[in-house]
C-alpha cells in the first residue's frame, strides 16, 4: 500500500508535492495501488516514483515528469499524458486505453502488455522503446519519432514500423 506520509504531502498538491521531491531527491515515494483517479496533477514530479496497481483513470499528468517510474498494471485509462516525460518507465501490463500521449516522450520506456486501444500517440518520442503484446487497436498514430532527440527527426505512423523486421521474426516482438 501507499505511505500515507508521501500520500498526505501529494494531497497539499502538485507545488509542494514538487517542492518536496525537490528537497528530497533520494527518497522514491511509495504511492502503489492508491486511487489517484481524475487528479490534476500537471507537471507532477513522479519520476521514480512507485504507482504500481495505482489507479490513474480520467487524470490529467500532462507534463508530468514520470522518468524511471513504475507504473507496472497501473489504470491510466483516459489519462491526459500529453507532453509527460516517461523514459524509462515501466508500464508492463498498463491500461492506456483512450490516453492522450500527444507529444510524450516515451524513449526507452517498457511496454510489455500494456494497452494502448483508442489512445492518441501522435508526435510521440519513442526511440528506444520495448514494446511486447502490445494491444494498439483503435489507437491513433501519427508523426511518431523514431531518432534520438539529437538527431534529425524521422517520423512513422506505426510504432511497429521501428521494430526490426529480422529480431522480429527471431523472437516475436511486436506479436
Amino acid at each position: 500500500m501507499a505511505n500515507q506520509d508521501h500520500l498526505d504531502i501529494l494531497n497539499q498538491g502538485v507545488e509542494t508535492w514538487n517542492q518536496w521531491r525537490a528537497e528530497h531527491p533520494d527518497i522514491h515515494p511509495e504511492l502503489w495501488q492508491t486511487n489517484l483517479n481524475k487528479f490534476y496533477l500537471r507537471g507532477v514530479n513522479f519520476s521514480k516514483v512507485n504507482l504500481v496497481q495505482t489507479e490513474l483513470i480520467g487524470a490529467e499528468l500532462s507534463e508530468a515528469g514520470l522518468v524511471e517510474t513504475m507504473l507496472v498494471g497501473a489504470d491510466l485509462s483516459g489519462a491526459n499524458l500529453a507532453g509527460a516525460n516517461l523514459s524509462r518507465a515501466n508500464l508492463g501490463y498498463a491500461n492506456l486505453s483512450h490516453a492522450n500521449l500527444t507529444g510524450a516522450y516515451l524513449g526507452e520506456a517498457i511496454f510489455v502488455g500494456t494497452n494502448f486501444s483508442h489512445a492518441t500517440l501522435t508526435e510521440c518520442h519513442v526511440h528506444g522503446v520495448s514494446i511486447w503484446n502490445a494491444q494498439l487497436e483503435g489507437a491513433k498514430q501519427e508523426n511518431l519519432i523514431i531518432t534520438r532527440h539529437d538527431e534529425p527527426a524521422i517520423t512513422v505512423d506505426n510504432i511497429e514500423i521501428g521494430v526490426c523486421p529480422q529480431l522480429e521474426q527471431k523472437v516475436g516482438i511486436g506479436k
